[in-house]
């Protein structure tokens, strides 16, 4: 068996009742090699994790919401805050 994750801008709260007929496999969704392709279309990504035998699915594992690395660029870009010992 090989454990996959597959990014996907798809937030689907159902994938582990049923994960063959889930919504991310009918909206874009990519591997891990397309990731930082992913990341530039994208804000915010899902990654699913499954267990596969061969092509076939056979275990949904988990979800976890990961965010654009354009965001964490744009939150670096902030303003450092005053240090409070240079105005004494």
């Amino acid at each position: 068996m090989e454990t996959v994750k597959v990014y996907s801008p798809v937030e689907d709260d159902k994938v582990r009742q049923n994960p063959n007929d889930s919504k991310i496999w009918s909206n874009p969704r990519y591997h891990i090699d397309e990731l930082e392709l992913a990341k530039d279309k994208h804000d915010i990504l899902f990654e699913y994790t499954f267990k596969f035998d061969g092509l076939k699915l056979v275990q949904f594992t988990g979800i976890k919401k990961i965010k654009d690395a354009r965001v964490k660029e744009r939150s670096n870009e902030r303003t450092p805050k005053k240090n409070k010992m240079r105005n004494m």
